[in-house]
Order: structure tokens, then C-alpha cells, then sequence
């Protein structure tokens, strides 16, 4: 299970040892066209939506440290 903390703005996700219901991992393909359609054309503003089609792999590429 995990739990949001936002420090000095960035929303971050983090374990807690609380029980409670879970959620299933949905993939990208899984979503409907329309909600994979909002997430790829909305204008979310500053922010970006990290597992979209246009930031998915340079998101994926900055999450490996040791490189």
C-alpha cells in the first residue's frame, strides 16, 4: 500500500506499513482510447504527465541511476 507526502511542491508516493484494499496495475493498453487520448492531448499546464506516449521512454531512461 502506498501514501502521498508532497514536500515544497512535487507530489511524491510512499510505502506505508497501514493495511488496507489495493488496486490493480493497469497498463497503458488496458485504458480505454479516451482516457489514453485525455493523458496524450490534455493541457495539463507546468506539469507533465509522465506515462504519456511523448514522455514515457525519456521518463523511463531517467529512472536508471546507474548509468
Amino acid at each position: 500500500k502506498l501514501t502521498t507526502w508532497v514536500m515544497l511542491g512535487p507530489l511524491f508516493l510512499m510505502p506505508t506499513p497501514e493495511s488496507g484494499p489495493t488496486q490493480d496495475l493497469i497498463m497503458w493498453n488496458q485504458l480505454p482510447d479516451a482516457a489514453r487520448t485525455a493523458l496524450n492531448t490534455a493541457d495539463f499546464g507546468a506539469a507533465h504527465v509522465p506515462f504519456n506516449d511523448a514522455n514515457f521512454e525519456q521518463k523511463l531512461k531517467e529512472s536508471f541511476i546507474l548509468q
